[in-house]
């Protein structure tokens, strides 16, 4: 055989390696929990949701990350966690995955970003551990929550109760709470390791 094949095939396995390797990264996963600028969410839920899509939405909006203006690409990034289940993030997907184990500050906010909407889009429905959030998120405890709440505490405790939203402490939904989270967020009232309490109620608000 001549030299010159054994360079063609040899370069031919090598990028046939390359080229698995690549397709390979794309599908590995890592723990959102590695996050170091990550807060809690934890959500009580009382009152059930019978529309799997709606609930979907609801959880989708917790999972959002934040970009802190003007701090380049930086990030707060939440892990939420329903009644009495483990805490759960959106994993870190593919090249990113990579990127933040060889050098965690390479990992901004768009890389963050993407991994969540490639999360909901792609992997959401297939992830048990996540499934069992959203079914115990639709299902609802059905008990009241005895919750002696601070009406004062407009910045790590929140009510969601339909229809009797002030967009101060009590919202209609997560996907209200989120902007307002962002905004707690970027004026540094919730920061690193900070427990959001989340309590979506059954009955009257008093």
């Amino acid at each position: 055989m001549s030299r010159n094949k054994v360079f063609i095939i040899t370069g031919a396995i090598i990028s046939v390696i390359l080229v698995a390797l690549l397709i390979m990264m794309q599908f590995i996963q890592g723990d959102a929990s590695s996050i170091e600028n990550s807060y809690n969410i934890e959500i009580q839920n009382c009152s059930k949701v019978a529309d799997e899509n709606e609930m979907m939405n609801e959880l989708k909006a917790a999972l959002q990350p934040t970009e802190l203006k003007g701090k380049n690409g930086t990030f707060m990034s939440p892990m939420i966690k329903i009644n009495n289940l483990k805490s759960f993030g959106a994993p870190i997907f593919g090249m990113n995955y990579v990127a933040f184990y060889f050098d965690a500050v390479m990992y901004v906010y768009s890389d963050r970003k993407k991994d969540t909407d490639m999360f909901f889009e792609s992997y959401a429905k297939s992830n048990k551990v996540f499934q069992e959030i959203v079914n115990e998120a639709k299902k609802g405890t059905g008990k009241e929550i005895n919750v002696p709440f601070d009406f004062n505490n407009t910045t790590t405790e929140f009510i969601i109760a339909k229809g009797k939203a002030d967009k101060k402490k009590t919202f209609n939904s997560l996907q209200d709470l989120r902007t307002q989270l962002d905004e707690l967020i970027n004026k540094g009232k919730i920061t690193k390791g900070t427990t959001v309490k989340v309590y979506f109620i059954c009955g009257d608000l008093s």
